[in-house]
């Protein structure tokens, strides 16, 4: 078991020649990542991911003083590079049809994606035994995915666009309508990756739904 002596230890002995620097800290997160995703949370050690970021286990204790810590930070720099893939939401555009079916496309393209999937699937197994990351990861995504589309909702009803008394609620609507029969029977492996076409599909009748319930008279 790896004691805080142990890291203390590791941490003092690492070498001159490798100073604390944003590259080295991607490069542990690359090995990190590879590590729980093969192992599983539970499964994987610092000394695993030292190995696989070829680094000394002394420097990977300069940049993470746990296990937990640096599964934390990799859900989070996970979620920020998933964050920037989905297309901006404009709050003063009017088409709303138009807003929507972009934004629900991009959301589920990341969604389906086989390293979300091991992602979600690898917080999952994680979170009864450390609900933090539970947390991190559900504040950073669906989360954040919720607060984000709430806003847009929020600055549509003020331009007379559409009508609701929770944008919250509303928001969740419509990114469970986007999600439909596809998400699911991914986590389980039940199907394969849906075809482009299915998730336009798909979203296309979840945009359709939201609007028959929260488009305002005339739009």
């Amino acid at each position: 078991m790896e004691t805080t002596n142990t890291r203390r230890a590791g941490a003092a002995a690492v070498e001159p020649d490798e100073p604390p620097q944003a590259s080295k800290r991607q490069q542990i997160l690359a090995g990190a990542r590879r590590i729980f995703r093969s192992r599983g949370f539970d499964g994987a050690s610092m000394g695993d991911i030292a190995k696989a970021a070829g680094v000394s286990k002394g420097t990977l204790y300069v940049y993470f003083a746990s296990k937990e810590d640096l599964f934390r930070d990799l859900v989070l720099e996970d979620r920020r590079q998933a964050a920037e893939q989905i297309v901006s939401l404009g709050l003063d555009d009017p088409d709303v049809r138009g807003v929507l079916r972009g934004y629900g496309r991009s959301i589920v393209n990341m969604l389906v994606e086989p390293e979300h999937i091991s992602m979600v699937r690898m917080v999952m197994a994680a979170a009864e035994k450390f609900p933090q990351v539970g947390r991190v990861f559900y504040e950073a995504g669906p989360g954040y995915g919720i607060n984000r589309l709430a806003t847009y909702i929020k600055a549509q009803v003020e331009a007379g666009r559409l009508r609701t008394a929770d944008a919250d609620l509303a928001a969740c609507h419509f990114l469970e309508l986007c999600q439909g029969s596809i998400l699911k029977p991914l986590f389980f492996g039940v199907t394969a990756q849906p075809t482009p076409q299915a998730i336009d599909y798909t979203v296309d009748a979840a945009v359709d739904v939201f609007l028959a319930a929260y488009a305002a008279d005339g739009i």
